[in-house]
């Protein structure tokens, strides 16, 4: 499993009490008949042994729905609310990942959304079309900024009468 993704649950002394009344550790353990159904778990693996899969992004968890003890399988909710069969071998983390309200706090300053883009797509700033040159953009020119024609097409109008 992997020992940076933190969980957000009590502290590593309390113990949790599964289904048959014992005492099971914190941190690490098997999808297996014995932890009971609608538990929260997080870094659930989708294969033995591959260091967990599921469930990894902040303030996410996965629901344990059920068990099927003939088959040694677990049946889970995904966050995206799709559910999964796992084998019951495959361990997890008790808790939701931490972090969960991460994106919900507004970006003030103009530099943190340039280093929050800067790591991914070119993406931002995203420059109007009005307000650039005629030979960048169809909108571009003029000594004001506006488009210059009609920016509504006709419902029959072809796709590229449409874009301009």
């Amino acid at each position: 499993m992997s020992a940076s993704l933190l969980h957000r649950v009590c502290t590593l002394a309390s113990l949790f009490i599964v289904e048959r009344r014992q005492p099971f550790p914190l941190a690490i353990f098997f999808l297996s008949s014995r932890c009971r159904r609608a538990l929260w778990v997080c870094n659930v693996e989708q294969r033995v042994g591959d260091r967990g899969s599921f469930a990894r992004a902040s303030g996410d968890y996965v629901i344990v729905v059920s068990h099927n003890p003939d088959n040694n399988t677990t049946r889970i909710k995904l966050p995206s609310g799709a559910k999964k069969i796992v084998p019951s071998g495959c361990r997890a983390m008790i808790g939701q990942v931490a972090g969960g309200g991460r994106t919900e706090k507004p970006m003030l300053k103009v530099g943190n959304a340039y280093h929050k883009y800067k790591v991914k797509r070119n993406c931002w700033p995203k420059v109007r079309g009005v307000v650039m040159n005629p030979v960048e953009h169809p909108h571009g020119g003029g000594n004001h900024q506006h488009i210059g024609h009609a920016s509504t097409a006709a419902t029959a109008a072809a796709k590229t009468d449409k874009s301009a």
